[in-house]
């Protein structure tokens, strides 16, 4: 099981890092893409909260996430939303997995 679960892992890390590289004409993304990473670091943020695993730093990486975007930064926005997203993935893994803990005997 816990095979599988770093198989996931590894898989969605690739997959967003992926995603973070992709450009658009010009060499940079519209703000729409920005936002829309944004809004999903949100929504799982405000998920992972309901769960009590958010980590320290994720509501900050998204709160300058959102100042990159009014800066007209967008690269540098998306990396920041992307980052933010894979911190949620890890924290929620790490909150399922510990909700799953039992006391282990010596």
């Amino acid at each position: 099981m816990k095979q599988i679960s770093h198989l996931f892992f590894a898989v969605s890390l690739l997959t967003l890092s992926a995603c973070a590289g992709v450009a658009t004409q010009g060499g940079t993304e519209s703000a729409d893409n920005h936002e829309t990473a944004i809004s999903k670091a949100e929504t799982g943020l405000k998920a992972l909260n309901a769960k009590g695993g958010a980590w320290r730093d994720t509501e900050e990486l998204i709160k300058n996430a959102k100042q990159e975007v009014n800066d007209k930064n967008f690269d540098k926005a998306l990396k920041l939303a992307h980052e933010a997203l894979e911190q949620i993935e890890m924290a929620n893994q790490q909150v399922t997995s510990e909700m799953k803990a039992a006391p282990w005997l010596f």
